[in-house]
């Protein structure tokens, strides 16, 4: 997977790279074709309601919205949930679709969902894999030299 990472501050512009690209190892993401592309957008939550957010622009494209004001702590656990996202999408698992003039539906394994977003399987799924991956990512930064 090739990662492109667009921040301001090139510390943090490092940091989220390996960031996604261990994420993308931990979840067999590394050969895939796509391309993933990071911003990082200042008060993104304030503006949107929530940390971060994953799109699918197109067939061969993924992209990340993070809030660039995040702490430490909170940033690896967002990327890290949003990276959940990436593989769904990669893997063709969860892919929006349109129908007519409606939008915003969902399907998740080749089923149509409801639009109650909150309370999908994406959702839990990513909320699940979060913890563990951050803890993961922590450790392995802490080894890095």
């Amino acid at each position: 997977m090739q990662v492109e990472v667009f921040c301001r501050n090139k510390k943090r512009q490092d940091l989220i790279e390996k960031l996604a690209l261990f994420f993308a190892n931990e979840l067999n993401l590394v050969r895939s074709k796509k391309e993933l592309t990071i911003y990082t957008v200042t008060d993104y939550r304030k503006k949107m309601g929530f940390t971060g957010s994953t799109v699918k622009p197109n067939n061969n494209s993924i992209a990340i919205l993070i809030d660039s004001r995040l702490g430490y702590e909170k940033m690896v656990l967002t990327l890290a949930h949003e990276m959940v996202h990436v593989k769904q999408f990669a893997l063709g698992q969860l892919r929006p679709e349109k129908y007519g003039s409606n939008t915003g539906y969902w399907f998740w394994k080749g089923r149509r969902m409801a639009n109650d977003y909150a309370m999908s399987p994406w959702e839990d799924e990513a909320y699940k894999k979060e913890g563990c991956l951050a803890e993961h990512a922590k450790k392995w930064l802490r080894l890095l030299p």
